[in-house]
């Protein structure tokens, strides 16, 4: 861990600051406020939970626009004293239209629209909008708070490996994922229950001419020695690869032999 602390303490820059997602989170933040699970976002101030406020914002927005289209859709092909079929072509053509644009989490065959809700409330949003119309499900379009889950733990960590991120997935071992963020030059582990372990910090301040190219097959080598819990190599995956510099290597091996040597001299093994 103090690894990742010196390499954040040390690093070159970051221009998540000024990203794309800083700027959506800014705008719509607030949203949040209404919302008693998910409160605590609108005061995010790390990038990764930035990113989990705004794949939240986009959920709940999708959830709008799918039902907002769907009513209008309903009340556009109604005949005048008959109501019109829910389940009709052109109101399906209507949503498939603008669900198109919408980002959505592929698992397995079902597209998740609205992953601040279950996956047997995502089906009618994407397969059986009619459901709407239909008690208890009528209440999803009204007063759902209490439907709203923690859509991080329920769907783990691939959610982010979906289009409701910028993140792109470099590695795994078991349940557990790591996500490059080009935003802010850093890779997150990312445990089972979707929360961060370790964010690792890339391109630290001694660094001279840093290159962001081929980012993706720079950092897997970093990954892999990670996930085999081999640390030396994972620095020296670090270096070789020009992600973090020699220089500060080189500071942490020597942070760390002083460190123990301080250890040592005041605990002794000998007792003396």
């Amino acid at each position: 861990m103090e690894l990742f602390k010196k390499l954040a303490k040390y690093r070159l820059r970051d221009p998540f600051e000024s990203s794309s997602e800083m700027r959506f989170f800014l705008e719509y933040a607030d949203i949040l406020n209404s919302f008693p699970l998910y409160r605590k976002f609108r005061k995010a101030y790390s990038s990764f939970d930035v990113i989990r406020a705004n794949l939240l914002l986009r959920a709940l927005s999708n959830k709008t626009v799918i039902e907002k289209t769907y009513y209008a859709a309903k009340k556009k092909e109604a005949i005048p004293g008959t109501p019109a079929d829910p389940n009709s072509e052109a109101i399906r053509a209507q949503l498939e239209a603008v669900k198109k644009d919408l980002p959505y989490y592929q698992l397995e065959e079902n597209r998740i629209y609205v992953p601040v809700l279950p996956l047997s409330f995502n089906v009618i949003y994407d397969q059986m909008p009619s459901r709407l119309d239909e008690h208890p499900y009528s209440m999803l379009a009204k007063d759902y708070k209490a439907a709203l889950i923690d859509p991080f733990d329920y769907y783990g960590p691939d959610l982010f490996d979906s289009y409701f991120t910028r993140l792109v997935k470099v590695g795994q071992k078991g349940k557990n994922r790591a996500f490059l963020n080009y935003d802010s030059f850093s890779i997150y582990f990312v445990n089972e229950q979707g929360r961060l372990d370790v964010e690792c910090v890339l391109f630290d301040k001694f660094i001279d001419h840093p290159n962001y190219n081929h980012l993706l097959s720079r950092v897997r080598p970093a990954v892999e020695a990670f996930y085999v819990g081999d640390r030396e190599q994972f620095i020296k995956s670090l270096v070789d690869n020009r992600l973090i510099s020699s220089s500060f290597a080189f500071k942490l091996n020597a942070d760390e032999q002083k460190f123990y040597a301080n250890i040592a001299k005041r605990y002794p093994v000998d007792g003396n």
